[in-house]
């Protein structure tokens, strides 16, 4: 099938064979490698993963890939010929069993092998010539700080974090050292946002409750720039929704702030010195390592459990069967789970919509086969495929 792809990109400036190759770059190489290697890995995909019978048969177990990793997808050159081929395959595994429990995201995986990787190979090289090196260019970012210290057992890392409290503590500590980067995905998180329909026509209505329920923390947490200067918000954020708050005043430096006291605890924790056996961590140490108790994600969770919690007095409330699906099929398999009643009808209404949206997609791609284009309601039937196994792909929108 024919169709424009990603060119890749050049080679790396990052060398994973030494732990000097990765510090030679400004900012946290292990952000910067995971980076390098999602796009190499998503542009394989474009070029020929799509095509790989491994790579589908991943993909039909995962029901696709994540949100943010699918919105990489729907971005790429040609992608409109290339998914509805994919999605032919992955819409017809979920047609046969809608409520069953999907794998991890094959990119995701991807990002967490990369990342083991360049943390294991900093850490286990890291030497006393390495600290010059790690302060000229900045080092570790505060998230992948927390995961070295959670995994490893170094006598460096006290040097690591003392490092970080007083990077942390200094003016204007930045949004990439506390959330980490790049974040590509933000701009479109941010359209997504601004596009959110006062209505569930069309789109996963837990998915729109809970992209509602962001949007409005997420909103209220902006509006402290109005409350006055040293007004910090009493909320913590995750490296997500920090990039998507960054704009609210001095957030980052109140975060800074809580952060830096969080590893401040750690360097206090007893009974022996960071890093030399293996129960040196205590259980105070352990949860200011933790990842952040993030305010948006709770209100988002808990605007999808009130949600869900919803429906089955809704669909008794009903007249007939629905006519189109409640739900995408990660957020039917969880009512599936909390009510088998429930569950029951909705899944019935979402196989026949996948049998529905199968044969547009088999339309669509006998089009793109022919080159003449698809047309009608086979125009977006690869765009619905996408919410249709997972809503939040478009953030709670529909698939226009």
């Amino acid at each position: 099938m024919s169709g424009a792809t990603p060119v890749p990109r050049g080679p790396s400036v990052l060398l994973l064979g030494s732990s000097a190759g990765l510090l030679s770059v400004h900012g946290c190489p292990v952000c910067w490698y995971i980076a390098e290697s999602s796009e190499m890995y998503l542009t394989w995909f474009a070029v020929e993963g799509h095509a790989d019978p491994d790579a589908l048969h991943r993909l039909r177990a995962s029901r696709g890939m994540c949100a943010r990793h699918t919105r990489c997808l729907l971005a790429q050159p040609g992608a409109a010929a290339r998914l509805t081929a994919v999605y032919r395959y992955v819409v017809a595994e979920a047609a046969r069993d809608v409520g069953a429990d999907a794998a991890g995201c094959p990119a995701c995986d991807q990002e967490t092998r990369a990342e083991d990787r360049t943390l294991s190979t900093l850490m286990d090289e890291f030497t006393a010539e390495s600290r010059g090196q790690y302060r000229q260019h900045g080092g570790l970012c505060l998230p992948h700080l927390r995961r070295a210290a959670r995994r490893y057992r170094s006598q460096d890392l006290r040097w690591l974090i003392g490092c970080m409290i007083r990077r942390l503590r200094a003016p204007d500590p930045g949004l990439d050292l506390l959330a980490g980067g790049p974040d590509p995905d933000a701009g479109t998180r941010a359209a997504l946002r601004a596009r959110l329909p006062a209505g569930t026509a069309a789109t996963c209505q837990v998915c729109w409750a809970a992209a509602h329920a962001e949007r409005a923390r997420l909103e209220d947490i902006w509006q402290t720039r109005s409350r006055g200067p040293g007004i910090p918000p009493p909320v913590c954020l995750c490296s997500t929704h920090l990039r998507d708050a960054a704009p609210a005043g001095s957030l980052l430096a109140w975060q800074a702030e809580r952060e830096a006291q969080r590893l401040a605890t750690v360097l206090d924790s007893r009974p022996r010195l960071l890093g030399i056996a293996p129960g040196w961590m205590s259980p105070r140490a352990r949860r200011a390592l933790a990842d952040p108790d993030c305010a948006v994600c709770r209100a988002a969770g808990e605007a999808a459990v009130a949600s869900i919690a919803g429906i089955p007095a809704m669909l008794r409330n009903a007249s007939g069967t629905p006519q189109r699906p409640l739900l995408c099929t990660r957020h039917a398999s969880r009512l599936q789970a909390a009510d088998a009643e429930a569950g029951r009808v909705v899944l019935g209404t979402l196989s026949e919509y996948a049998h529905g949206l199968l044969a547009e997609l088999d339309a669509a791609f006998g089009r793109h086969r022919q080159r003449d284009g698809a047309g009608g309601a086979e125009l977006s039937a690869w765009r619905r495929a996408a919410v249709f196994l997972d809503g939040s792909v478009l953030g709670g929108c529909p698939a226009g």
